[in-house]
């Protein structure tokens, strides 16, 4: 199989939907969150260990048209990742949970199209309007944290409950079950 060779696809008007195999699967690499910051932001942990895990909240319900989603799309090469990126990654708020979702959708199209980063807006430490042009990436990551955000918001509301089952003293038998349960959670991977 021949080389991908980016001048030949990447800004030249090609619908992602019509392109190869091939095609597809280097916008999938492009997309891919390596593993160096799936380990530092997302870590593989256990499923009691999701329930504190500090995921970014989403700003609030905002009417996001398609023009303005194209917007996050830069042909800006992205800021080069540091130690205080990562951070802004870990803690900054995500665009409005739709938003996460369709720009998700459209970052492979941005990319075919020739797309380099997403400009995030957001105030800096001083409160002052800002913007850093993550890579292509963070629309994977918002995706997966939205993704774990759900899961943990569920495994949460189970724990609470399973613990106010272990605290009862009304029913021996239930709060020796919801004691085991606790402990399988605890495996959970």
């Amino acid at each position: 199989m021949a080389a991908f060779d980016e001048a030949t696809w990447l800004g030249t008007g090609q619908t992602y939907k019509n392109v190869s195999p091939a095609i597809k699967l280097a916008a999938n690499n492009a997309l891919a969150l390596p593993s160096t910051i799936r380990t530092e932001i997302l870590p593989a942990i256990t499923i009691r260990e999701l329930c504190t895990l500090p995921i970014p909240t989403f700003q609030t319900k905002t009417s996001l048209t398609d023009e303005l989603l194209q917007g996050f799309f830069s042909t800006c090469e992205p800021t080069t990742l540091s130690a205080e990126s990562i951070t802004k990654l870990r803690y900054l708020t995500m665009p409005e949970r739709s938003a996460v979702f369709q720009i998700y959708d459209l970052a492979h199209q941005a990319w075919l199209d020739g797309k380099k980063s997403i400009c995030y807006a957001h105030l800096d430490t001083a409160g002052n309007p800002t913007a850093t042009r993550f890579p292509l990436f963070i629309a994977t990551l918002w995706k997966e944290s939205a993704d774990l955000f759900t899961y943990r918001a569920r495994w949460t509301k189970l724990s609470e409950y399973v613990t106010k089952q272990i605290n009862q003293n009304k029913h021996a038998e239930q709060a020796r079950t919801a004691k085991e349960a606790w402990e399988c959670m605890n495996r959970l991977p």
